[in-house]
């Protein structure tokens, strides 16, 4: 598995549990996942042995501990073509990728260097014209040009991304929601107070999200400082952690919304 998510390596969080899941159903796990140096701190380095963190009995994590974001790939390549040679083959052996971009590109290389199937994963909308807006997400475009013909399967989250495909891919494509247990979540115990904490807020809007770009928080900021000057009494509460997080505390402070917008870590 090639993947981009940190938290694969934090030991304790419910991503990290997830891949143990996971490899119940498998003989074997290894996860390749994108990081830069420093990201295996001494916390989350339980069972750590040489750049490989045993996740559990057959799962593995490897952090590619890149030096900058643009090594990444290579970096992954490198890893995952160490990790196959350790015996995985064709017969016994899939290659999945989180998505046709930057994983995609380090699934194909593997799977061309190595004869593994590839697997891809479509979680995003690639097509819509909002996720065209940036260069970077022009160039995944291009990549995922590349990347999903090779693929022997693709999974996508929704029929619509589905039907967003060329029919070639589509033929070979599979929808498979991403699963919410919502049962449990209604069963969970509530363990915060949103009011208790902050009882200046008479009305509360909360967004509990990965602090991503896609995810479109800014446009939220935005339209709670349209209608500020008319609620003076709601606040904005943003519970989350991501890339995004320094970014948006600068534009609540450009907009004087110190007072108005706050921000909780991410949590379980």
């Amino acid at each position: 598995m090639i993947s981009t998510d940190a938290k694969i390596l934090e030991e304790g969080s419910p991503v990290r549990a997830r891949m143990e899941e996971y490899g119940n159903l498998f003989g074997e796990l290894h996860i390749v996942v994108f990081s830069k140096k420093g990201a295996l701190d001494a916390r989350n380095a339980a069972g750590a042995d040489e750049g490989k963190i045993k996740i559990s009995r057959n799962t593995f994590a490897y952090p590619t501990n890149s030096s900058s974001k643009l090594f990444y790939v290579n970096d992954a390549v490198r890893i995952g073509a160490s990790v196959i040679a350790a015996g995985l083959t064709a017969e016994n052996s899939v290659i999945t990728a989180q998505d046709p971009f930057e994983t995609g590109i380090v699934g194909k290389k593997l799977s061309e260097k190595t004869g593994l199937p590839l697997h891809i994963q479509i979680h995003t909308d690639f097509h819509s014209p909002y996720f065209k807006k940036s260069i970077l997400n022009r160039v995944r475009i291009a990549l995922s040009k590349k990347t999903l013909p090779h693929a022997r399967a693709v999974r996508a989250v929704s029929e619509r991304i589905k039907a967003s495909l060329s029919a070639d891919i589509a033929a070979k494509t599979s929808v498979l929601p991403i699963f919410a247990d919502v049962e449990a979540i209604k069963a969970a115990p509530i363990r915060a107070d949103l009011r208790a904490k902050y009882p200046q807020f008479k009305k509360i809007v909360l967004i509990a999200s990965r602090l991503t770009k896609e995810k479109g928080i800014r446009d939220a900021i935005d339209a709670f400082a349209g209608t500020a000057a008319s609620y003076p009494d709601a606040g904005l509460v943003i519970l989350g952690s991501g890339p995004e997080e320094t970014s948006l505390k600068s534009k609540v402070r450009a907009l004087g919304l110190d007072g108005k917008v706050a921000f909780e870590s991410w949590a379980d």
